[in-house]
């Protein structure tokens, strides 16, 4: 449920730079943000799992067209640590998240395809991975659709 709401919260945020940039000319702008992360790593803590959090740095850079229909946004966590709240192990974020997006204004359309890919990596060789791709549509009409087209986690 958590990244739900990460992919709803980034989506919209999305939605809203596309909106806001579809009358600037500009390529690309990079946005640097630091994030709050709480998550259950199942394979943690000898195989008992534990919640792990903190804090992780994370540069966004968004690409668009020069008429604001096509836009990308990337996320890449480049720094902070989140720790284990059972045994103090530390955890680093590696990965990539990606939004592309596909606005006609002159129609009303947008899709958005949402891509995410990250890895937490814990002292000691716990590793974490997170997949999960969503590709969403709202029509000229308002109706939106969201498939999930895969969603899965690993743990070792």
């Amino acid at each position: 449920m958590k990244n739900f709401k990460i992919a709803s919260v980034l989506f919209l945020l999305s939605i809203f730079l596309i909106a806001g940039f579809s009358q600037v000319n500009a390529q690309s702008v990079k946005v640097p943000i630091t994030q709050y992360i709480l998550e259950w790593i199942p394979c943690a803590n000898d195989g008992l799992g534990e919640w792990v959090e903190g804090t992780i740095d994370v540069l966004l850079v968004f690409h668009y067209d020069k008429d604001g229909n096509q836009t990308k946004l990337i996320a890449h966590p480049h720094a902070g640590i989140l720790i284990g709240q059972t045994t103090g192990t530390i955890f680093r974020a590696t990965g990539v998240t990606l939004f592309l997006g596909d606005n006609n204004p002159d129609k009303g359309a947008f899709t958005d395809t949402f891509i995410n890919r990250y890895h937490l990596v814990g002292q000691g060789g716990v590793q974490f991975w997170n997949f999960n791709t969503i590709h969403v549509t709202i029509t000229p009409d308002g109706d939106i659709t969201a498939d999930v087209l895969n969603e899965y986690t690993t743990c070792k």
